[in-house]
């Protein structure tokens, strides 16, 4: 989920494995199972974020083959855009069921970013531009809400060429209410701002991808209003051929623990690169690589709760699978659903985790993502069964 208070709430006793080690027990996982949510009556389906509730948000086609948004609740997979000639898709949602994400008409020239709840229409959020020299309106309009936490703040990016006039550039933002302006995060200086906002936590901090080049921070960083802290790179073995590093972050969870992935140069070609998923604890001076599925395939991590369960991918040549990871379990993967996949070289197993929710008083955990599914994208729900086991007293 794009994490909020409720977490806090439920984890005084979260977040390092050393902390967990002190205290004498360890998680470990009983079961993995897996719920196709289907389609809203077309072909595919993704589901994008989960909250505590368990209520899920994600895009699914109809039976015309137009996308639109959904809300998971109850059991039923609800339409959230139901106007026809629609797209949408929903990115974000908080413990109180309010729902962000983007939405666009027949007409429109670029995407608008939405706030919906359950007792409001979907409301258009603001994203008009001024231009900071005259301070008139300016530069094409276009905004997607990407995450809200429990305060209702949301990231998103804003979308309009300026500098260079006629230029497409993205500008990370956030809303401090779905009624409030557009600001543009790290606004400083005057080169075109290529940042995407990713997620955000419940202090409001706003995980970037940092596009602009030069970048100062090695590809993402921390944002909160007068303070900027970059996402460090991994220590990784050098290559043979000097690759240089990129790095994209994907979740954040509240102690400024951060996921993603790193590109990883090596010795076969100056053009080969291997993706890893790594993991930032949020102050230390380098972050570390994730477990692998496989030694020569690529992984991220696309989202981190409070228990430090991380959800996102790992592959090999032929078939990428749904993962999770924690300190206390490595890397384990999620359960296929029935129809997954196949043994055949044009059908292959492609599966990947979007986001996780915090653990439930009940030991689980929830991810959501997709799976192909007879060729095609369905939206998952993985429930994962976790417990506690006491470590062995090493006291005579």
């Amino acid at each position: 989920m794009r994490h909020g208070w409720l977490g806090i709430l439920m984890g005084s006793a979260l977040v390092t494995s050393a902390a967990h080690a002190d205290s004498g027990w360890k998680y470990a996982i009983s079961s993995i199972k897996v719920v196709d949510l289907g389609t809203m009556g077309g072909k595919e389906s993704v589901a994008n974020d989960i909250n505590d509730l368990g209520e899920i948000v994600g895009w699914a086609n109809l039976p015309d083959g137009s996308q639109h948004a959904f809300l998971f609740r109850n059991g039923v997979m609800g339409d959230l855009t139901p106007l026809r000639g629609m797209t949408s898709a929903a990115n974000g949602i908080n413990n109180f069921t309010a729902i962000v994400g983007y939405l666009q008409g027949a007409t429109d020239y670029g995407p608008h970013a939405f706030y919906k709840d359950l007792k409001s229409l979907v409301i258009q959020l603001d994203e008009d531009y001024k231009d900071p020299k005259n301070q008139v309106p300016q530069c094409g309009h276009g905004a997607v809400a990407i995450a809200i936490n429990d305060f209702y703040t949301i990231a998103g990016n804003r979308y309009g060429g300026c500098y260079p006039p006629g230029a497409y550039i993205a500008r990370a933002a956030r809303w401090q209410t779905w009624a409030a302006p557009w600001e543009e995060i790290d606004p400083q200086g005057s080169s075109p701002r290529q940042n995407y906002a990713k997620n955000i936590n419940s202090a409001g901090t706003i995980l970037v991808r940092d596009r602009d080049s030069p970048s100062s921070y090695a590809g993402g960083f921390q944002w909160n209003p007068g303070f900027v802290s970059g996402v460090p790179l991994p220590s990784v073995a050098a290559p043979a051929i000097a690759v240089p590093l990129s790095l994209i972050p994907n979740g954040i969870n509240e102690s400024n623990g951060v996921v993603g992935s790193v590109s990883v140069g090596d010795a076969v070609s100056p053009y080969h690169r291997l993706e890893r998923a790594f993991y930032w604890n949020g102050y230390t001076a380098e972050s570390t690589l994730l477990p692998q599925l496989f030694r020569d395939g690529d992984s991220a991590a696309n989202e981190i709760n409070t228990e430090s369960f991380s959800v996102g991918y790992g592959d090999d040549a032929r078939d990428r699978w749904a993962v999770v990871w924690h300190p206390h379990i490595g890397i384990k993967t999620l359960t296929l659903p029935p129809g997954a996949g196949g043994d055949t070289v044009s059908t292959n197993y492609q599966c990947e985790a979007l986001a996780v929710n915090n653990r439930s008083e009940t030991g689980f955990v929830q991810a959501v993502g997709f799976c192909n599914v007879g060729g095609n994208r369905h939206a998952m729900l993985w429930n994962i069964a976790t417990y506690k086991y006491t470590l062995p007293s090493s006291t005579p």
